[in-house]
């Protein structure tokens, strides 16, 4: 593809990109998913005796592993790396997006549906521009992540992911679409916001 085309694209949103932030609470999302919800657990779990399933599950924790080391490490992500945390973005997406799609196709659940749905388009654009190598490598952004911006983040993602879950009630999917919906949009601009007092 033109690289003026791909940067084009990059620039109206079309492409994602990756920061480390993003990379690191998608994760945390992942494993607050996992810690609090005994379905989800034993669903995976149990599969992992699944090849495909404890493939999946193995590019899950490795690629939750690469995230969090790389939030907090100030080495240089190695293409390696880029390229099994693009995977790793995609297999969320994809799973996230199926689960919440099986969910909202059986019950509506007032606005909150919103989420789930763009997760579905958004898991099917990230398949369609990685599988035409449109979506490459250059989706992680190395932008070292501050120390403030992975506090607020993990504070903000924590208190979404309690109040969606627990307060409202919201199926562990929808939850996971809420989080990723903000860690995805609005985490850069609270994080500036918070770092500039």
């Amino acid at each position: 593809m033109n690289i003026i085309k791909e940067d084009f694209l990059r620039k109206i949103g079309v492409i994602p990109r990756y920061t480390e932030i993003r990379l690191f609470l998608m994760s945390l999302t992942f494993l607050l998913v996992f810690a609090t919800n005994s379905t989800i657990r034993n669903k995976y779990l149990t599969d992992i005796v699944n090849e495909d399933a404890g493939l999946v599950l193995l590019v899950i924790f490795l690629g939750i592993w690469l995230s969090i080391y790389n939030a907090f490490s100030p080495k240089k992500i190695t293409e390696f790396s880029k390229i099994f945390l693009l995977i790793y973005a995609i297999v969320i997406n994809v799973i996230i997006s199926a689960e919440a799609y099986n969910y909202i196709s059986k019950n509506e659940h007032g606005l909150y549906i919103i989420f789930p749905i763009l997760n579905v388009v958004n898991a099917f654009v990230l398949c369609m521009l990685f599988k035409r190598n449109i979506m490459t490598t250059n989706s992680i952004i190395e932008k070292q992540t501050k120390y403030s911006e992975i506090i607020v983040g993990s504070i903000l993602v924590s208190a979404i992911f309690f109040v969606s879950q627990y307060i409202l009630g919201n199926y562990w999917a929808v939850t996971f679409s809420i989080c990723l919906a903000y860690a995805s949009n609005l985490n850069e601009l609270i994080s500036d916001i918070f770092s500039k007092k």
